[in-house]
């Protein structure tokens, strides 16, 4: 899926206060971790996306389970040029409550969505075709200046 990385995913985890994402930990305290990539995300498949992430977390002193279902996730469809929109399949395991980002976007929380499964559409920005695409745009303006311009002074 283009545009939709995994790697750009994380979790935070309301019980123990713990954030993670695909190489790193973020602590009670504040301190970030540097982890394996993948420690606690495991993707299923590529195409279509399915991935999912572990609660528990060995640098607090929990023993995880390695089941990768805190929440588990799957990208149903993607369209768009600049605007992306993406429909999502959440399921949460686990006893804890976690909320699910993508960049810095809330896309899922189990205390509002509940444990699922549940379909969720959320938007996000494409950034590498956003320049090209306004470049475009304001070339395209000027020329259409331009052509106007030489119309009126003829």
């Amino acid at each position: 899926m283009v545009g939709v990385d995994v790697k750009r995913f994380w979790i935070y985890i309301y019980d123990t206060r713990v954030s993670k994402g695909w190489d790193w930990v973020k602590l009670p305290d504040g301190r970030v971790v540097k982890v394996r990539e993948g420690k606690y995300v495991k993707i299923y498949r590529e195409k279509p996306l399915e991935f999912g992430f572990e609660d528990l977390t060995e640098e607090i002193g929990q023993k995880p389970d390695w089941d990768y279902d805190e929440p588990r996730v799957k990208i149903i469809e993607e369209k768009g040029f600049i605007v992306k929109t993406v429909r999502i399949e959440c399921r949460q395991g686990g006893a804890y409550d976690v909320a699910l980002y993508y960049n810095n976007i809330k896309v899922y929380d189990s205390k509002i969505h509940g444990k699922g499964p549940v379909t969720i559409e959320f938007k996000y920005v494409e950034s590498k075709k956003l320049i090209p695409t306004t470049l475009l745009a304001i070339l395209s303006a000027v020329g259409i200046g331009l052509a106007i311009k030489r119309l009126i002074l003829r």
